[in-house]
């Protein structure tokens, strides 16, 4: 049984590591980008006099949903460690438990007994190990509460269930 408390650190760093797991949102943001960019090469070509005004309201477009983009991840993130610490056994420890069936997390009076294929993946960095569900489901497990046979000996039980590492988008 491994012991353990989440820290405002280890919440933002496991949103951090969830949202690169969300391909999906940044795809779009990229597709749409790339085509405002198409967009506004073409306007140059097709107009020789194009004023200065014209070319900043243009390249305006991208940088604003770059901006965008980044404050949206900004307050989620904010939002997760607000939701977090709303919880009514936030501060209590975790005690973490598994087997070649479930992961166990017991909290204060809470248990939870996740069978192994209620899991679709996990991801990690180098502060959090963090367990997948369905949606925006996860858990996370701060990697200085785990030894290195204990995490090895979690994603080897990861590997034998068939639970992939997560591709994570770049940033």
């Amino acid at each position: 049984m491994i012991r353990y408390n989440l820290s405002d650190k280890d919440i933002l760093s496991a949103h951090r590591l969830w949202r690169r797991t969300k391909w999906g949102n940044r795809v779009y943001l990229i597709s749409c980008l790339i085509l405002i960019v198409l967009i506004s090469a073409y306007a140059e070509l097709m107009y020789d006099d194009l004023n200065m005004q014209m070319l900043m309201r243009i390249v305006r477009v991208p940088l604003s949903i770059a901006l965008l983009s980044l404050a949206a991840g900004f307050i989620a993130s904010r939002a997760a460690l607000r939701n977090f610490k709303a919880r009514f056994q936030a501060n209590k420890p975790i005690e973490l438990s598994w087997n070649n069936d479930t992961i166990t997390f017991e909290q204060g009076v809470s248990l939870w007994r996740v069978p192994l294929q209620d899991f679709r993946s996990w991801a990690m960095n180098d502060s959090i190990l963090l367990i997948l569900r369905r949606g925006a489901i996860w858990d996370p497990i701060p990697l200085r509460a785990l030894t290195h046979d204990r995490q090895a000996d979690l994603l080897d039980t990861f590997t034998k269930a068939g639970i992939t590492r997560a591709k994570l988008f770049p940033f």
